[in-house]
């Protein structure tokens, strides 16, 4: 295990790029949890009419995470047909696939708190204006799940730089370059990696609609519009009007009463309040995606 984060710290070194959240990465082991049951007297089984296997959390192998620091986490039940990817080892096949013109500045991996999912961010110095003064910062985003629930994929995302914190914008003009691969069968990572990479060129150029956005003027009908497509109810309206926008040290509010508002600023503001959430990363992604979508089918229809 401690081999493989060399490698990846060494592949992301050759590279000119930094690596944060390496060594929170747990592996995964399958096992049968047992229940603690030390001190027990052994007649006892035999009264109850159990056996040892009964001490067992289950039927069946378990996917288990082992962290770093000796922490063991049960994760679920798997099947005979699951094929286990370590995090480690998906992390480790992506940075194979990364072509040099994605210019990678940097790599962030994020561990879920039962270590189930991990999300590595591999993060390009290449930027595109929106705006003046505002630019974005292409990333590729690999989540994988030793928990059972989702499946190992790839997709593209877009960093904001309004500021040191930044603003994630999943959106769904990423679709055509997403991978999704459930954990069974035969899954030949570096094939599916490099189809990812090979679409980059027209992700670029997707995100050029955003500028379309910046132009669209925002005022209350435009507002109520959004807020009924997201659903948003009075709280959540109420936080998106008082926001402060990064970078911009208003609030939608002010813009919409000075008649500056527009759709640019609303969906940075819809964008910051998730991507300051404590929504665990695929929420936020996925609430990112819906988010684009009611932006795109009431901007560009």
């Amino acid at each position: 295990m401690e081999s493989i984060r060399t490698e990846i710290s060494n592949k992301v070194k050759n590279m000119g790029a930094t690596i944060t959240g390496l060594e929170k990465v747990p592996w995964i082991v399958q096992a049968r949890p047992l229940f603690d049951f030390e001190g027990v007297d052994p007649d006892c089984l035999t009264k109850l009419g159990k056996r040892e296997d009964d001490l067992f959390q289950g039927a069946g192998l378990h996917n288990v995470a082992v962290f770093p620091n000796g922490r063991v986490e049960g994760l679920k039940t798997v099947s005979e047909q699951y094929q286990l990817i370590q995090h480690l080892d998906a992390i480790n096949s992506t940075l194979d696939f990364v072509p040099t013109e994605f210019g990678l500045e940097k790599v962030q991996i994020l561990t879920s708190p039962d270590g189930g999912r991990v999300w590595a961010k591999f993060m390009s110095k290449n930027n595109i204006e929106i705006a003046p003064g505002d630019d974005l910062k292409f990333q590729a985003t690999l989540q994988n799940s030793a928990d059972t629930s989702k499946v190992y994929r790839m997709l593209s995302q877009v960093l904001r730089l309004v500021c040191t914190n930044g603003l994630m914008l999943p959106d769904k003009r990423f679709d055509q370059a997403s991978i999704k691969k459930i954990h069974k069968g035969n899954m030949e990572l570096g094939d599916q990696v490099k189809i990812f990479f090979d679409n980059m060129d027209e992700n670029f150029k997707a995100v050029g609609v955003w500028k379309q956005y910046a132009e669209k003027k925002f005022g209350i009908p435009e507002l109520e519009e959004i807020f009924d497509s997201l659903k948003s109810g009075p709280r959540v309206q109420e936080e998106i009007l008082r926001l402060t926008l990064r970078g911009e040290n208003t609030s939608v509010n002010t813009l919409l009463q000075s008649g500056n508002l527009n759709a640019w600023n609303v969906y940075g503001a819809f964008t910051q309040r998730l991507t300051d959430s404590d929504s665990l990363e695929t929420v936020k992604i996925n609430q990112g995606i819906k988010i684009s979508e009611a932006f795109d089918k009431m901007i560009l229809n």
